[in-house]
């Protein structure tokens, strides 16, 4: 069973890097993201880690954020490019030694390994936490990143989680 602790402060890093990044970035205002951050913690003392992140907080009022504007943002200061998973075959070429508690704590998915180069699709790019936790576990390569829908991306991981097994992401209870 994936010990919630272990990715806990990944996870915290991860989002309040993003929460960061979307306020210097006029995304989202900083009051916003406190009530953000405040619906996190509560949804995180629930055991809710699935569904526990800040942009799916945001996302979930269009008047704060919306996803299409994020994703163009993302595309257009970042060169990044658009995935979307659903005609994707991952369960050939998502490795089956991938730590999907990582990916769900970093809402990534390394999702093919060509050579020198890794694919990874994110929600959290804009978190420097993230990028630097992927380019540690992946020493040597080159990293490619896109961007996936928050829908897209947390399907695509149910799924591959799902058929090429890895470890349950359910807090340990006491």
């Amino acid at each position: 069973m994936f010990d919630f602790e272990q990715y806990k402060p990944l996870f915290l890093k991860a989002n309040r890097a993003l929460g960061t990044a979307l306020v210097e970035d006029k995304l989202v205002t900083a009051e916003h993201l406190d009530l953000a951050n405040a619906r996190l913690l509560d949804m995180l003392r629930q055991g809710e880690f699935k569904q526990a992140s800040l942009l799916n907080i945001l996302l979930a009022n269009p008047d704060v954020l919306k996803e299409g504007v994020l994703v163009q943002y993302q595309i257009d200061a970042h060169e990044l490019s658009l995935i979307n998973f659903t005609s994707y075959n991952l369960e050939r070429s998502v490795s089956p030694e991938t730590d999907f508690a990582a990916c769900w704590a970093t809402r990534t998915l390394p999702y093919d390994v060509q050579e020198e180069f890794v694919f990874l699709a994110t929600n959290f790019y804009l978190s420097e936490p993230v990028r630097a936790f992927w380019q540690d576990i992946y020493q040597g390569k080159q990293l490619v990143w896109s961007i996936a829908g928050v829908a897209d991306l947390g399907d695509a991981l149910e799924r591959v989680e799902s058929r090429i097994g890895g470890s349950s992401i359910e807090p340990k209870t006491k």
